[in-house]
């Protein structure tokens, strides 16, 4: 028989026992309370009759009526108490217990008042007061034979309730005994069964196991039987069996893991020797503790030993820029809250000497709590401070030639305006007669000429100064914009009878001026390249996509050849399919210098059903 079924037919029948034993020791408990309230309820009732025997002295001796009221306030309380004593109480003999106190207390306090009444008659009466006063000692007689009666019943109804109450606590007693031996008795005999089985049964299973353990994988366990320990043996000669076969792969997996160790040791030795090769420092932060360990390349950049280098946030903390440390914090943050798949910043530390060391530190996360906040980042850190070195050379260079480029567009610009106003007033001082065709054609190249070289010094001038915002760089209504250039341009556009369609477009991050600069230019080019046939139409849209703003300014001009699609990006590059002496072949080179400035790109597409459209994108 199974180990689970003999479990199953001792726990029944220990059950059943402990259920009826436990359905007697509840009525036990029941009656136990019931006959405990009994003598509560007659102790209350016993009590309540010497308070009114107190009441009923110290109105014969005193007959005041303050003792009247209080021995029938005890009377009502009587009988709230003998009502409750109706509901409560059982048994012939406490049921004629019962009858007799209602009798003799409603007996009593007849005779009561009938005293409380003769009383007040003694107050007038004059020849016959004796015999109200005889009266009034016969009435008084009466009245402590019913209260003798009365004490009598109750202290009967009470010695009943308290042998009540000792009986089914005895009865009580003797019931927790037998609930308590049964309940060990279960306990022991079945501890004995099982344990006497166990041992018989767990012996082999010992011993098999043992010699399994000590390496003997050839044993097998003897089984007979049909219980759990017959299965348990089962399983550990398949186990067993199960051991000599992973044995096996586990000595080919450790040579396979031998080598794989080899190889992991010899890629890490690479790595090393590419940082190393590299230049680079690494850092391994525990975020948690705060303990941030560097590499020997840290030391150098800082101008320390390995051993004197601290290895905590807190020292890092002191070593860096304090004017660097809030855009530090700040990309941290974001990375933690993975706004960004990586940390990157460029920020300054101090070198053993004082002088500040540029550095440019990327790293990650790589382990984050149940919570999702971090516990492991690693990354590198590379000395950055020749690049800036150069980096603010340049700055200075390209600051100079603006200022250069500047200085020059003033003084280019000059002879321009002397050159265009000195032909103006030649044409209105010599008289047309005068003027052979060769010099009206000579003086109007000379104008034309001067007016482009005006236009091309002013672009020039603005693609220098493209990449540089020209004013606060704010969130700017493009509508707005837009709507403003259309009223310049409007004299243009009814020459032309262009059409210009927008919808509502959102705003981008950018400076007012460039904005502007971007759509004049766009529009100019639409209105330059136009259909020599056709209604020009240009239409203007765009789209929050991720954060950025995608617009598309679409025409349906000439069109652009695939092969000049890039090259008109470049500077002074031209489409050559239009005689316009007035472009400067700067304006495209001007927009991708803007866009690409605040993050963007621009690209030129065809228009389905021919002409250009311009896609580019700038920060929402």
């Amino acid at each position: 028989m199974r180990i689970a079924t003999r479990l199953r037919i001792t726990s029944t029948v220990t059950i059943f026992s402990l259920i009826v034993l436990a359905s007697v020791l509840t009525w036990s408990l029941l009656e136990f309370k019931s006959a405990k309230n009994d003598y509560v309820l007659a102790d209350a009732i016993k009590v309540n009759f010497f308070e009114s025997a107190s009441f009923r002295d110290q109105y014969f001796l005193y007959r005041e009526d303050r003792a009247r009221v209080l021995w029938d306030e005890s009377k009502d309380t009587a009988e709230q108490l003998l009502l409750q004593a109706d509901q409560q109480f059982y048994g012939a003999l406490n049921r004629q217990a019962l009858e007799r106190l209602h009798r003799n207390i409603e007996d009593s306090s007849a005779i009561f008042h009938r005293i409380v009444s003769n009383t007040v008659t003694l107050k007038t009466a004059a020849s016959n007061r004796h015999v109200y006063e005889e009266l009034d000692k016969r009435l008084f007689s009466q009245l402590l034979l019913k209260a003798a009666t009365i004490r009598d019943v109750a202290t009967v109804l009470k010695d009943s309730s308290a042998q009540r109450v000792e009986q089914t606590y005895k009865h009580l007693a003797i019931i927790i005994g037998l609930f308590a031996v049964t309940l060990a008795l279960a306990t022991v005999v079945t501890s004995i069964q099982l344990g006497r089985l166990i041992r018989k049964r767990l012996a082999p299973l010992h011993d098999g196991a043992r010699r399994v353990a000590d390496g003997d994988m050839g044993y097998r366990i003897r089984c007979d039987g049909s219980d759990e320990f017959t299965e348990l043996a089962l399983s550990i000669n398949a186990m067993t069996e199960s051991l000599q076969m992973s044995t096996r792969q586990l000595e080919a997996e450790i040579s396979a893991h031998n080598s794989v160790e080899m190889a992991l040791s010899n890629s890490e030795e690479r790595f090393q020797m590419a940082l190393s090769g590299a230049d680079m420092a690494t850092w391994d932060w525990h975020i948690p503790s705060g303990v941030l360990i560097f590499n020997d390349r840290w030391a150098e950049i800082q101008g320390y030993s390995p051993e004197a280098l601290a290895q905590s946030v807190e020292s890092w903390e002191m070593c860096v820029c304090p004017d660097d440390m809030p855009q530090i914090r700040e990309k941290f943050d974001r990375h933690f809250k993975r706004e960004t798949s990586i940390y990157e910043s460029e920020h300054r530390v101090r070198h053993k000497d004082g002088h500040w060391v540029w550095v440019q530190s990327r790293g990650k996360v790589i382990e984050w709590d149940s919570e999702g906040k971090p516990l492991h980042a690693m990354g590198t850190s590379l000395d950055i401070t020749e690049r800036k070195r150069i980096e603010d050379k340049l700055l200075r260079a390209h600051a100079e030639l603006e200022q250069f480029t500047r200085i020059a567009a003033h003084h280019l610009q000059e002879p321009t305006r002397r050159l265009v106003s000195f032909t103006q007033r030649l044409r209105t001082q010599i008289p047309d007669e005068q003027l052979t065709e060769e010099a009206k054609a000579s003086l109007h190249f000379i104008e034309q000429g001067a007016t482009r070289q005006s236009a091309l010094v002013r672009d020039i001038q603005l693609y220098m100064s493209a990449d540089q915002p020209r004013s606060t760089m704010e969130k700017v209504a493009v509508v707005d914009v837009l709507t403003k250039l259309l009223e310049q341009k409007a004299s243009l556009l009814r020459e032309t009878g262009a059409q210009v369609d927008y919808d509502t477009l959102p705003a981008v991050f950018i400076d007012r001026p460039r904005l502007q600069d971007i759509l004049s230019i766009l529009l100019d080019n639409a209105l330059r390249y136009r259909h020599p046939t056709l209604t020009t139409h240009i239409r203007i849209s765009g789209e929050l996509n991720a954060g950025r703003v995608v617009y598309r300014v679409a025409d349906n001009g000439v069109g652009i050849p695939v092969e000049y699609r890039e090259r008109v990006f470049g500077v002074f590059e031209r489409l050559q399919v239009h005689e316009d002496q007035n472009s400067t072949g700067i304006g495209l080179a001007i927009v991708r210098r803007i866009i690409e400035s605040c993050g963007g790109s621009v690209s030129l597409h065809e228009t389905p059903g021919g002409g250009t459209t311009v896609l580019f994108d700038l920060p929402g």
